[in-house]
């Protein structure tokens, strides 16, 4: 009976083991950059990346987004959302805005991005990588037609190393 209480304990524990292996595999193939994809009608890719030292202890990282319609109609888009991490330690931040942004069929427009990263003490200017700005986006509008068009684009940016500067 003990024998197979063993078996039993020791059944359970590899598999507890391969669902943790699977699960870390899993979410370490997430890692890495995401410059570039679809959401909907949209293709999107990052360019022009800037990044330097603004000032004492301040770090920015500039980029654009292009987005090119690909199904042969107009899109307006009304809403933009987005959340920012700048750095695996950092706070999220959040900003909205509303207006009226047209992209043609087959049109490609760009939407210049950036963030800032202020670290005014000695320690964090040796911390890590610097910036590795993580952005989640949200579109939202209407086609040629009136029908709802929602795009949600996760990127993920290159590591750029720790530029800040001190004086």
């Amino acid at each position: 009976m003990a024998d197979q209480r063993r078996g039993h304990q020791n059944q359970r524990r590899a598999i507890g083991l391969a669902l943790v292996g699977s699960l870390l595999l899993a979410g370490c193939s997430t890692f890495g950059t995401r410059t570039s994809g679809v959401s909907g009608p949209v293709e999107w890719r990052t360019t022009d990346f800037v990044w330097g030292a603004e000032g004492f202890g301040e770090q920015s990282y500039t980029f654009t987004l292009l987005r090119r319609e690909t199904q042969g109609n107009d899109l307006t888009f009304t809403h933009v959302a987005a959340v920012l991490h700048n750095a695996a330690d950092s706070r999220p931040a959040f900003w909205e805005r509303t207006g009226q942004w047209r992209v043609p069929a087959h049109g490609e427009i760009p939407i210049p991005l950036g963030s800032r990263r202020y670290c005014p003490s000695a320690p964090c200017w040796d911390s890590g990588p610097g910036l590795v700005p993580v952005w989640h986006l949200t579109l939202t509008g209407t086609d040629q037609r009136g029908q709802p068009v929602r795009l949600v684009m996760d990127l993920r940016l290159p590591p750029i190393p720790n530029v800040v500067r001190s004086y």
